[in-house]
């Protein structure tokens, strides 16, 4: 929900000399939407749970503790707010993280060539900096995110 409209379903008005984001962080103790069925959600019955990226150990991967509640449609949502997936085998809830592009887009064969070409260039003397090799990366990943969008139908 973006903040305009969350202002506008629930008559927010920050006071004259209120902090608009303290206030508005404040009034999020109303209640939220299920992301997933768009129910109305309590957020007393709020408890905390670890959150991964994705659904392995890896140890430059962040994990969040968060509050988690559950929705009578069976989804679990983290107070992010997004819907989380629960793992029963390893007894954890994950967000789907990298897997939710990834899973879907091939990277690899589109952005490997730009990185091997920054490495030969380097080996044959060339001074380039790591800045240029990122500029290149991602205006090939921007295409890529919009060829995909397009390709879905979500991007005219």
């Amino acid at each position: 929900m973006k903040v305009k409209e969350f202002m506008s379903k629930f008559n927010f008005a920050p006071g004259e000399d209120d902090c608009a984001l303290c206030s508005l962080h404040a009034s999020f103790n109303r209640g939220m939407e299920c992301p997933k069925c768009g129910a109305e959600l309590d957020i007393e019955d709020a408890k905390m749970t670890v959150v991964g990226e994705s659904n392995s150990v890896d140890p430059d991967e962040k994990i969040y503790m968060v509050p988690k509640l559950e929705c009578f449609c069976g989804a679990s949502i983290a107070l992010m707010p997004t819907e989380i997936i629960w793992n029963a085998n390893h007894d954890v809830y994950y967000t789907g993280g990298r897997k939710y592009v990834m899973g879907d887009i091939n990277f690899k064969h589109r952005l490997l060539p730009h990185i091997q070409q920054y490495h030969e260039r380097i080996l044959n003397g060339e001074e380039l900096r790591p800045f240029e090799l990122e500029a290149w990366l991602q205006y090939e990943i921007e295409h890529i995110l919009a060829e995909y969008l397009y390709d879905q139908g979500l991007k005219k």
